[in-house]
């Protein structure tokens, strides 16, 4: 490629070269002019050709004009490798890289799912943790109730067991015999354990028209233990009754009202409990027996 440059280049400067000296041939004068002044043998020589050059290399410059081809097209099919290595390695590195994208991205995907995974984890872990919570604090409740049944099984309960009201005739110190209103309260264990500390408070009232008066009154501190099935004495007092008491009293003009509160500690099941209890005694027609009715009667 490059000889054949080289050779039109030399057959132009060989073609200009010509001209030039062609040119310089018709200008110049003719050493022998005439007389006249004109020229002779030049004019007759113009309309002549000239003579074609022909350059002929040697053949030195055609085996390194030769040597400089096989080098040029070696570089050439050097250059062309290399660039198709460089495109080869471009696309290796393009193929690289698109694995390292999907690799990336299944990097991305599997610590997502991780992600995923661990929340889950995490929220049954809470699941776990409260159900866990749910069953100590359920079986909390049940050690309490099962305790709080335990003592309301095995502790001391008190209640009223019976009332007792009668009129009779009583000599106080050799006096004439009077009329004496006696009532008494009585109350009993009902539970498994003594009951401590019992404190006795009653009242006996005279109710008119829903007015009470009252005729006594007492408390009692019993320093005892009230056993179970035991039936002790709560409240036990008598008023004496004159004549036209009685008879009132008879005729019910008025009824006689009988309350009172029992405090006591059991053994277990803490302390402060009490037992409420509230009464009515009324005569009947005849003179014997009492009637006695129960208003209300509270625990706790």
């Amino acid at each position: 490629m490059r000889f054949l440059f080289l050779a039109l280049f030399m057959v132009l400067a060989t073609h200009v070269s010509a001209q030039e000296t062609q040119g310089m041939a018709a200008e110049a004068p003719s050493q022998q002019e005439g007389k006249d002044g004109k020229t002779s043998g030049t004019q007759a020589n113009a309309g002549e050709p000239s003579i074609p050059v022909r350059i002929v290399e040697s053949p030195e410059e055609t085996q390194r004009t030769r040597d400089r081809e096989a080098a040029s097209d070696k570089h050439d099919a050097d250059d062309l490798k290399a660039q198709q290595e460089a495109a080869q390695a471009a696309g290796r590195s393009a193929t690289a890289a698109d694995r390292q994208v999907n690799a990336a991205w299944w990097q991305v995907g599997v610590g997502i799912a991780g992600i995923i995974a661990i929340l889950v984890t995490i929220g049954f872990t809470i699941r776990a943790t409260n159900a866990a919570v749910r069953s100590a604090d359920l079986a909390e409740k049940a050690i309490a109730d099962a305790r709080e049944m335990g003592e309301a099984q095995t502790r001391a309960y008190l209640g009223v067991s019976s009332v007792e009201a009668r009129i009779e005739m009583i000599s106080v110190l050799g006096d004439a015999p009077a009329s004496f209103l006696t009532i008494k309260v009585n109350v009993i264990n009902g539970g498994v354990t003594p009951a401590r500390n019992v404190v006795c408070i009653g009242g006996i009232t005279t109710i008119v028209k829903k007015t009470e008066t009252v005729i006594a009154s007492e408390t009692k501190a019993r320093n005892e233990d009230f056993l179970p099935s035991k039936e002790y004495c709560a409240l036990g007092h008598s008023v004496e009754f004159g004549d036209e008491e009685l008879a009132r009293f008879k005729r019910r003009d008025f009824v006689i009202g009988v309350h009172g509160r029992i405090t006591y500690d059991p053994v277990v099941g803490g302390k402060g409990r009490f037992v409420d209890y509230q009464y009515v005694v009324t005569a009947y027609r005849t003179q014997d027996p009492l009637q006695i009715e129960r208003v209300k009667t509270a625990s706790d």
